[in-house]
């Protein structure tokens, strides 16, 4: 069996954020130390339920501070990501992580291709032009 931790980084009303996120990183760490197998991290935008807007980052944080815990997005939410650059965000988190890594996403293959279609016909067209 495999025991790992899930947070979301709550925000309760009247709490500090910065305290939050340290207390979440702590835990991460002493599950870490105290032989976890992994530590997943979720997206959450605008809400007190989720803090980590960038999980990637925080991943890359945490991948300083741990040792033998495995890593990974429990939620990104795609179509709100250029596709490029979380490829790329998250292959550099691979980089820097010396344990093994994983990306679970939260789109189903048609929701991501319909993201992709939607960049393809109004987003690059306006950057071509600049």
């Amino acid at each position: 069996m495999r025991i790992g931790l899930f947070h979301s980084i709550h925000w309760p009303a009247g709490s500090d954020p910065s305290e939050q996120y340290e207390e979440a990183l702590t835990q991460a760490c002493h599950a870490d130390v105290l032989g976890f197998d992994s530590v997943w991290l979720t997206e959450h935008h605008v809400s007190r339920h989720g803090t980590v807007s960038d999980s990637l980052m925080v991943l890359a944080h945490l991948a300083a501070r741990t040792s033998t815990v495995r890593l990974g997005t429990a939620v990104s939410v795609l179509p709100l990501h250029h596709p490029l650059h979380f490829a790329e965000a998250a292959a550099t988190v691979d980089s820097c992580d010396a344990q093994d890594w994983g990306v679970l996403l939260r789109a189903a293959a048609r929701e991501i291709m319909s993201s992709l279609d939607l960049f393809a016909r109004e987003v690059l067209p306006v950057v071509r032009e600049m």
